[in-house]
């Protein structure tokens, strides 16, 4: 079915065996010829067909990534020394239960939403988590402060609704970027 020459062309109503079917694992290989309507011809198939989407993915997940372990290593540590005790623990336990249980239901939400409304959704998880790690750190820039935002009560609950926020975010990032690439 296939002619090697200098066109590569197939003529769509012949092949090896005198048909005019492709077979089944041959749909995606070719494409409607330009100048003849009628003659397929066989997409040149590389190795690197994705890898534009895998360099913007790599370099965005690991600007993103960056930010994001760097809060999760330090919330046990930086919340313990603003004496909010085990809070680092509780966010970290908060943020895999989350993602577990959105892993349940992210597929079905990217195929409703699209891969890229899904990377964007779980990158602005990661940044709600670490945007909410500044409010300790006000807290312990100003041990004095009876402000609002500096109160145990707020952290803890931003520090959880971020965490939240971010389980849902991570469940739906790691199912698009898949998807994105693929």
């Amino acid at each position: 079915m296939y002619r090697s020459g200098e066109d590569s062309r197939l003529d769509s109503t012949k092949d090896e065996h005198g048909g005019g079917l492709l077979k089944p694992d041959e749909y995606d290989q070719v494409q409607l010829s330009k100048d003849k309507p009628n003659v397929v011809r066989k997409k040149e198939i590389s190795g690197y067909e994705n890898f534009t989407r895998l360099l913007q993915l790599s370099l965005t997940f690991f600007v993103l990534f960056c930010a994001f372990f760097t809060c999760q290593n330090m919330a046990s540590l930086v919340l313990r020394n603003d004496g909010l005790e085990d809070l680092g623990f509780y966010i970290l336990a908060v943020l895999y239960f989350s993602i577990a249980v959105s892993s349940v239901m992210s597929t079905a939400l990217l195929k409703k939403l699209g891969t890229y409304k899904c990377l964007i959704l779980g990158g602005f998880g990661h940044f709600c988590f670490v945007f909410a790690q500044i409010f300790p750190a006000i807290k312990y820039d100003n041990p004095d402060s009876e402000s609002v935002v500096t109160s145990d009560g707020f952290i803890t609950v931003l520090l959880i609704i971020c965490a939240l926020i971010n389980g849902f975010g991570a469940a739906l990032i790691w199912v698009a970027n898949g998807n994105y690439i693929s």
